[in-house]
């Protein structure tokens, strides 16, 4: 078909070779008039600006403090590497998809463990017999610094399943995290059992639980009863009988989202009893019939009830919320009981980008980008397509702030999974990590590709100083999901990194950042309820000197992932005396105010009860 033009000058004709139209052509893979114009790129934002730029390279900056990210997997004890069971020409899509890591303490020794789910054989009678396991290293202090040992025979773990999603959280609330594991196939939830054990209870806790794709998951209270409820992102129909292989300029590749039917997500509510069930339909997540791949779930209008957002592949994004600032009192969904969910992508400006054009969304990271006190959305795209950075409004209503940010300039070469945002430099703004890497298959340039740091200005405008980081950024991967987590707790994030046809990566965090020739401070926080209710919805206002940040108790978020759920405040810039004050908002409607009295350090903040110093406690 003739190659068609959006109002952003590029070409659909790139969406639809995802979407599954065989006679479509990758924009790479066009004939050179048929490409974007150089006039329709700087649309976009590129080339203007005043960073310098790199040919085959997104617009770059030079950084004021040098980013070190080191890779220590292996040096750490973690030797993994993901079974994607790729069989050449065979293009079955899961085996494209990577699979998900994620941070726990499951034995409570104050140091971080890290799970990681594997692949698996997709076809019986494909390719050799081998039994693929998820591994969980078990994570400890040796000389002051951070190893990593296999428990996984230890902790009676046995997953042999196509390993997707993790989600970390204490559903029967007792104290120790239990894990659910997404697959393609049958999902399965590990209940820890507090002597370094876990049992695979999934059949008897989650009744009618089949055997589909799903994606990504999280731990949150969707019907505020105080229990622990799962939700779970499903993807494709897709399975022997019904797989495909698409064609793109005459050559084979993975056919994308378009060729199949997407799945209803799955609601599973705590029934308190050790068991659940699923109420996705009755507490309004009947829309949820998308292709999902990303969740998250914080409070997006500070009114104390968190929001659902649902990344989808090629088809609208979901945005469930309890409240619908868009109708009138009496038409509003659920703005009295708090249960029942509305479904506000569309009218809040968070479906689709600036065009209407639903994206090719993978990973979801979500912050106060601009430093106005409202939490932000940034999604991941395809190749040739923008990123999206959805900027808060003060609501439930958001703008397609891409371009204006810097965003859209520095995304077009890539094609993002997971993403984070995190305050690298501790200036106290946001920046973000991107992992990168293509979905057609080998025969399709660019595949492997660069992930990307991008830094924050100050007021939420982003540009690439991946070209500073290290080696590990001047690699090429096919780069999945990604995890954030202060596993040595210094005070910065850390990243375990999924890869296909590539071992895990874990990216230490060992940037200098440095204020009037001193340490940068920071402040960390370990946001726990006492009766072990959910906090998400909560916020913190944090504040030092002339500067105030509010931090954002969340779930999920990135892509496959589950992060260290703790919560950093950088404090560059703030004077060394200055007080740090923090204000708690918690999702109970209680607020709550401290002055804490040292830096450098994490507290624990509980409802109710004073502050406690972390850095005093007995590991």
């Amino acid at each position: 078909m003739p190659p068609v033009r959006n109002r952003s000058g590029l070409l659909l004709c790139s969406i639809l070779l995802w979407v599954g139209c065989d006679q479509s052509k990758p924009a790479d893979d066009l004939p050179k008039e048929n490409r974007p114009s150089a006039s329709s790129l700087r649309d976009l934002g590129v080339g203007s600006g005043n960073a310098t730029e790199s040919a085959g390279s997104p617009t770059v900056a030079r950084p004021a403090i040098i980013p070190v990210f080191e890779e220590v997997a292996e040096a750490s004890g973690i030797r993994f590497q993901f079974d994607a069971d790729i069989i050449p020409k065979r293009y079955y899509l899961p085996e494209i998809m990577g699979g998900g890591v994620g941070w726990l303490d499951y034995d409570l020794d104050g140091v971080l463990d890290l799970y990681a789910a594997d692949g698996a054989r997709l076809l019986e009678g494909q390719g050799p017999e081998r039994e693929s396991l998820d591994r969980l290293f078990r994570g400890r202090r040796v000389d002051g610094s951070s190893r990593f040992d296999d428990v996984t025979v230890g902790a009676a773990i046995r997953e042999p399943n196509y390993g997707q999603g993790i989600a970390v959280g204490d559903y029967d609330a007792d104290g120790f995290p239990d894990l659910f594991v997404a697959n393609f196939g049958r999902n399965t939830l590990w209940r820890n059992q507090g002597d370094g054990s876990f049992v695979e209870v999934t059949t008897e806790a989650l009744p009618g639980s089949g055997a589909i794709w799903s994606s990504s998951c999280l731990w949150t209270d969707v019907d505020g009863d105080g229990h622990l409820d799962l939700y779970v992102v499903n993807y494709l129909d897709v399975n022997p009988t019904n797989y495909r292989v698409c064609q793109y300029n005459g050559r084979d590749g993975y056919c994308g989202p378009g060729s199949y039917v997407g799945l209803q997500d799955e609601v599973w509510i705590n029934r308190g009893d050790g068991t659940f069930e699923n109420r996705a339909i009755e507490l309004g997540f009947e829309k949820g019939n998308g292709k999902g791949l990303a969740i998250v779930s914080l409070d997006l209008d500070q009114d104390g009830r968190a929001e659902i957002y649902v990344a989808n592949d090629m088809v609208a994004n979901f945005l469930f919320s309890t409240r619908n600032p868009f109708a009138s009192e009496s038409a509003s969904a659920g703005s009295d009981s708090g249960t029942t969910y509305v479904e506000l992508g569309t009218l809040s400006g968070t479906a689709a980008g600036e065009t209407g054009q639903p994206e090719a969304s993978m990973g979801i990271a979500s912050g106060d980008f601009d430093g106005d006190g409202w939490p932000e959305l940034f999604l991941t795209h395809y190749h040739s397509h923008k990123n999206t950075l959805y900027r808060n409004r003060r609501g439930l209503l958001f703008t397609d702030d891409s371009k204006v940010t810097g965003i859209a300039r520095i995304s077009l070469p890539f094609l993002g999974f997971g993403t984070v945002a995190f305050d690298y430099d501790r200036d106290r703004d946001l920046d973000l990590m991107v992992t990168n890497g293509h979905v057609l298959g080998p025969d399709h340039p660019p595949e492997l590709m660069r992930p990307q740091l991008l830094l924050n200005d100050g007021r939420g405008n982003y540009s690439d100083i991946s070209d500073s980081a290290g080696s590990y950024f001047a690699g090429e991967y096919l780069g999945r999901s990604l995890a954030s987590a202060d596993y040595d707790d210094d005070g910065d994030l850390d990243f375990a990194v999924s890869h296909i046809h590539r071992p895990m990566a874990l990216l230490r965090n060992g940037t200098a950042t440095n204020a009037e020739g001193g340490a940068t401070d920071w402040v960390g926080f370990d946001v726990r309820s006492p009766d072990r209710r959910s906090l998400v919805g909560s916020r913190l206002e944090v504040r030092c000197g002339s500067t105030t940040q509010v931090l954002y108790v969340a779930a999920g978020g990135s892509y496959l992932a589950s992060p260290d759920p703790r919560l950093l405040a950088g404090l560059g810039g703030a004077p060394a005396e200055a007080p740090v004050e923090v204000t708690a908002f918690w999702n109970d409607g209680r607020q709550e105010r401290w002055i804490l009295s040292a830096r450098g350090r994490y507290w624990r903040l509980e409802p109710g009860a004073e502050p406690v110093d972390l850095s005093v406690l007995p590991r």
